[in-house]
């Protein structure tokens, strides 16, 4: 009998996962527990090894896909046997869509199952569907037969949400809805604080092209900080010969600059910046420093 094999789920909230390579290819024969494909999510790269032994078949994703967990991507097969007829549509490197399980909590689906309602059809404000919800959903549909066992305010997704933006205590709400259910029409408006306007300043060209540069520099490079006391006996020396051969002033500052050209000049793998998705390692070494001009 033909074994399917899934994106497998790495981490909690993972929800989609991506093939870095086959390390298997079709037709191969693979034994229970050998790696057969690389899977990348938001936080790990790993191996993935073979549910079953069998024949490596109808490979249905591509290197560089991204399809939900629990999609069946593979099979594996014993000699003679064909594959089972699933072709889903895969576009190269992008997610493929496929309905994922409302997550709602366990009184919520209770509820939800003993009131024959289905959970895709509900909307939460927090992402996850609670009882409230349920409450609000059969308070909205089905006013005549709907008892509130718990005494809570019936209300909409929305109004919820609007209620807890504005703080605004539901219960003390009238509602227009179905059996008096609370409607966003009905969240009141007064506790919004306006927006306090802010005085804005015209600034030079000069100041504008350090406030692009500086948020360039902190977008495009990781920023981290290191303390070390070190002995900079040497270093003093260094300065003080080197100011005996030239008139210009020549400061600490300026065999900073040097030595950390050399150190990236002796390694080219710092050298390197974030671009389009990629690492670029630059030929030239360029050094920046900030300085006052007031």
């Amino acid at each position: 009998m033909a074994t399917n094999i899934i994106m497998p789920a790495l981490e909690m909230a993972q929800t989609t996962g991506k093939l870095v390579r086959w390390i298997k290819t079709e037709g191969a024969t693979v034994v229970k527990g050998e790696s057969i494909m690389e899977i990348e999510t938001d936080k790990v790269t790993v191996e993935i090894e073979s549910p079953a032994s069998g024949i490596l078949s109808g490979l249905l994703i591509h290197e560089g896909d991204t399809v939900p967990v629990g999609q069946t991507i593979a099979w594996l097969v014993a000699s003679g046997e064909s594959v089972p007829s699933i072709a889903p549509t895969i576009q190269s490197g992008r997610t493929i869509p496929k309905s994922v399980e409302v997550s709602a909590t366990p009184v919520a689906r209770k509820m939800a199952e003993e009131h024959g309602v289905e959970l895709s059809r509900l909307k939460s404000n927090g992402g996850r569907i609670e009882k409230a919800d349920v409450l609000a959903y059969l308070a909205l549909t089905d006013p005549k037969g709907f008892k509130n066992p718990s005494g809570l305010k019936p209300a909409s997704p929305k109004a919820r949400r609007l209620a807890s933006e504005r703080s605004i205590d539901l219960s003390t709400l009238r509602g227009s809805g179905p059996n008096g259910a609370v409607l966003a029409s009905d969240i009141p408006t007064s506790n919004i604080q306006l927006p306090i306007s802010n005085l804005q300043s015209p600034i030079s060209t000069m100041w504008r092209v350090m406030a692009e540069r500086m948020t360039t520099s902190w977008t495009t490079a990781p920023h981290f900080f290191l303390k070390s006391d070190v002995n900079v006996s040497r270093f003093m020396a260094w300065r003080e010969q080197a100011q005996k051969r030239v008139t210009e002033k020549i400061t600490y500052t300026d065999l900073l600059v040097k030595v950390v050209a050399a150190a990236l000049a002796k390694h080219p793998r710092l050298n390197v910046s974030w671009s389009d998705n990629s690492v670029v390692r630059h030929n030239e070494i360029n050094v920046g420093v900030a300085v006052a001009v007031e």
